[in-house]
């Protein structure tokens, strides 16, 4: 079961947590009025950095509707090795962003939109990062 949210209460709070060099993977499935969000013009961007003024993203991820998991019905995974998430232990901020080209049938202008956004915690593992 999904939770459904209005386009108007977008950007979603929601804080993720991941372990030091491990692997980490998120599923979406995305709604728009009611029925599954055709994607396949869009592209989700996603990326963790120290602060909001913080312009050098420690990880980044871009995922076109040839690597989503279904793009016709709006679902893609966020997904990251070890070697993305070995990083300092922290608490660092991320958000997922979506990005829908002009010409699009729905927008015709394009959309330019945060999905998720929140806190994107790394803990200490009790070994220590794999390098």
């Amino acid at each position: 079961m999904s939770i459904v949210y209005p386009i108007s209460s977008l950007p979603v709070i929601e804080d993720l947590k991941v372990k030091q060099a491990k692997t980490f993977y998120k599923s979406y499935a995305l709604q728009l009025n009611d029925a599954e969000w055709d994607l396949s013009n869009g592209t989700i961007y996603f990326k963790v950095q120290s602060a909001y003024s913080d312009n050098t993203p420690l990880i980044t991820l871009s995922l076109d509707d040839t690597k989503m998991d279904d793009a016709l019905k709006g679902q893609f995974t966020i997904q990251l090795t070890p070697e993305q998430t070995n990083k300092t232990p922290g608490q660092y901020l991320y958000e997922i962003r979506l990005v829908i080209a002009e010409d699009d049938s729905l927008f015709p202008n394009g959309l330019d939109i945060i999905l998720y956004e929140g806190k994107f915690v790394i803990t200490d593992t009790i070994f220590g990062a794999i390098i």
